[in-house]
């Protein structure tokens, strides 16, 4: 039973000894440094950057699929663009759940 007391408590002093001499074998420095990499405000700047370069990303991806949607709906005819209006209407009164008129569907094809 002893020798299973002592044994857990080599591996435990073993374990603290070893976290220990890590720590203290840094120097001065380059601890000092390392507290200043891990500081809150460096990290806080870190994430307001990366929110600033992801902001500016998608401000651009948006900018292309606009002008290229925009190009898409210029280089369409007038009969085309009449049948994708009406198409985008219905499309949104099915979205909102919302029923034809009732005239439409009185009389329409079924």
């Amino acid at each position: 039973m002893l020798k299973f007391y002592s044994l857990v408590f080599y591996i435990c002093f073993i374990g603290l000894a070893v976290s220990n001499a890590q720590t203290s074998t840094t120097a001065g420095g380059a601890q000092k440094t390392e507290n200043k990499k891990n500081s809150p405000s460096n990290e806080r700047e870190k994430r307001k950057a990366d929110k600033k370069k992801w902001k500016e990303a998608r401000l651009k991806k948006r900018a292309e699929e606009k002008m290229i949607r925009d190009h898409h709906k210029r280089i369409q005819t007038k009969a085309v663009n009449k049948r994708m209006k009406k198409s985008k209407r219905k499309a949104n009164r099915n979205n909102e759940n919302k029923r034809e008129f009732f005239l439409i569907r009185w009389f329409s094809k079924k």
